[in-house]
């Protein structure tokens, strides 16, 4: 960023210098947000997912993943 330094931390809204939150600010606007969610529900599913925490997350994570991942990531060449 132009000459500014972040803290050691990265950016934080309320501890940055004026100029910095104003250039940060500034780059973000110019961009496209993007927020993908996905929800899922414990009473929904198999009962060795749900009395699983670790598992039920990790699957909720895969899913999410495995369809959000193909709207960003283009496909690969066919060889």
């Amino acid at each position: 960023m132009e000459g500014l330094e972040l803290l050691p931390e990265g950016f934080h809204a309320t501890e940055d210098k004026q100029a910095v939150r104003d250039q940060v600010f500034s780059l973000r606007a110019s961009r496209e947000i993007r927020a993908d969610a996905a929800l899922y529900r414990k009473d929904r599913v198999y009962d060795y997912i749900k009395t699983r925490p670790d598992y039920f997350y990790r699957l909720g994570w895969y899913l999410h993943f495995r369809t959000s991942c193909r709207k960003w990531c283009p496909p690969e060449p066919d060889r």
